[in-house]
This record gives C-alpha cells, sequence and structure tokens, in this order.
C-alpha cells in the first residue's frame, strides 16, 4: 500500500460485486464526507426504512450524499451566522462572578 492511499470499497444490493477504488487519504471525517459527497452525489448516504420511520415519526426513503452536502453546507452556514451573532453580543456584555 502507497503512504495516503486507502482502498474503498462500495457494496450495493444483497450481492454486490466488490470494486475497490484508490483515494488520497482525507484527514478528517469533514473532508472523507465532502470528498465522498462530490464524487458520488447520487448514492445512498442513508436509507430510512419503513419500520425505522414509524417508529420515530420520520419519513422513509433515501437521504443522498448529495441531499446530506446541502443539509451539512445549511447547518453549517447557520452556526457561522450564530456564532458571528455570539461574537458581536458578547463585545457589549460584560461578565460578573455570583457570589
Amino acid at each position: 500500500m502507497v503512504a495516503g492511499i486507502v482502498a474503498e470499497l462500495h457494496f450495493d444490493g444483497p450481492n454486490p460485486p466488490v470494486t475497490a477504488h484508490c483515494i488520497t487519504a482525507a484527514t478528517t471525517v469533514a473532508a472523507a464526507f465532502a470528498e465522498t459527497a462530490r464524487r458520488r452525489a447520487d448514492r445512498a448516504f442513508l436509507r430510512v426504512l419503513p419500520e425505522t420511520a414509524r417508529a420515530y415519526g420520520i419519513v422513509a426513503g433515501t437521504i443522498t450524499y448529495g441531499d446530506m452536502a446541502t443539509d451539512v453546507a445549511r447547518l453549517r452556514a447557520a452556526y457561522n451566522n450564530f456564532a458571528a451573532e455570539l461574537t458581536e453580543r458578547r463585545d457589549g456584555i460584560r461578565l460578573v462572578e455570583a457570589t
């Protein structure tokens, strides 16, 4: 195995053929997800089975990597905006020690 290269295996279906692709190793989970979402946006990220959907009151179906990447980007932007607002507000707040 070459340093910095990992094997990626994909399984699709009940008796799938195994295929291997060499990719550069990501340094974080977020980087690995982003790379997979970029390369395989139309592939299933999560399948919610009907019985699971009923148990949790959610919709059954497949969420693709592309759909999840869109949600991640939306949440990242929301968190960044929230953090920026907190930073702006903090400047006008004086913290005092409780007695």
